[in-house]
C-alpha cells in the first residue's frame, strides 16, 4: 500500500497514533526522491534522517529516487553514507537505469553521450561505448559537467539522422540557489539547432 497525503504516517504527532501504527503494519516499501526531497545540494531536509530511522525501526524498505542523472549510483550512496544514510546499491532507482533497460531492449551498444563522468561510467560497465563515431543514438542526461565539444558532437550527429533519446524531461534542477537548467533545457537548445 502506497502513502501519498499523510507525509506524517510515522511522525510523533500522538493525534489518531493508533490509527497509525495500524497503518504502518500495511506499509512494506516508501519510495523517496533525493533531490529536494531528503536533501537540498549539501544539506539534509529538517525531519528527513528522523523519518528514514523510523522506517528502519518499523521494517519498513526504503528506495531512493532520482531523475537527476548527473551522478552515478556509486555517488549517489557515497552521498547518502556521507548523511550518515545507510543504503545499499539496490536501494537506489535513478532515470539513468530507465535509459539503460530501454538501450538494452532495444539492443543500442552505440551512442554519443552528452553527460556526466557518473552516467557515463553506469553505461559503460552495461557495455555502450558513449564516444563512438559512428552512434546509433546521442544520449542526453543531466550534464553538469558540459563543455561545447559535447554539444557540437552530439548535434552534428543528430543534424546527420542520428535519433536523440533522454534520461528525463525535466527543465529545472532543484538547487539551494535556485532552479538550474536540466535536461529538458538542454532538449530546447538541440531542437533549435537540429
Amino acid at each position: 500500500m502506497v502513502y501519498v497525503q499523510d507525509i506524517d504516517v510515522l511522525g510523533d504527532n500522538m493525534d489518531g497514533a493508533l490509527d497509525r501504527a495500524k497503518r504502518l503494519e500495511e506499509i512494506d516499501a516508501v519510495f523517496l526522491d533525493l533531490d529536494g526531497t531528503i536533501y537540498l545540494g549539501g544539506e539534509l531536509i529538517p525531519g528527513a534522517l528522523g523519518f528514514l530511522e523510523r522506517c528502519n525501526e518499523k521494517g519498513i524498505k526504503r528506495f531512493f529516487l532520482s531523475n537527476n542523472s548527473s551522478r552515478s549510483v556509486k555517488q549517489y550512496l557515497k552521498k547518502l553514507h556521507n548523511f550518515g544514510i545507510p543504503a545499499e546499491e539496490e536501494d537506489v532507482l535513478l532515470s539513468t537505469h530507465d535509459l539503460l533497460s530501454w538501450l538494452a531492449k532495444n539492443n543500442i551498444t552505440q551512442t554519443w553521450l552528452i553527460g556526466t563522468e557518473g552516467m557515463r561510467e553506469m553505461l559503460e560497465e552495461r557495455g555502450i561505448t558513449t564516444d563512438s563515431e559512428n552512434p546509433e543514438y546521442v544520449v542526453l542526461g543531466y550534464d553538469t559537467e558540459i563543455n561545447y565539444e559535447k554539444i557540437a558532437t552530439g548535434s552534428i550527429h543528430m543534424q546527420a539522422g542520428v535519433p536523440l533519446v533522454a534520461s528525463h524531461p525535466d527543465m529545472v534542477c532543484p538547487s539551494p540557489d535556485g532552479g538550474l537548467p536540466d535536461v529538458g533545457a538542454y532538449l530546447a537548445m538541440l531542437k533549435v539547432t537540429t
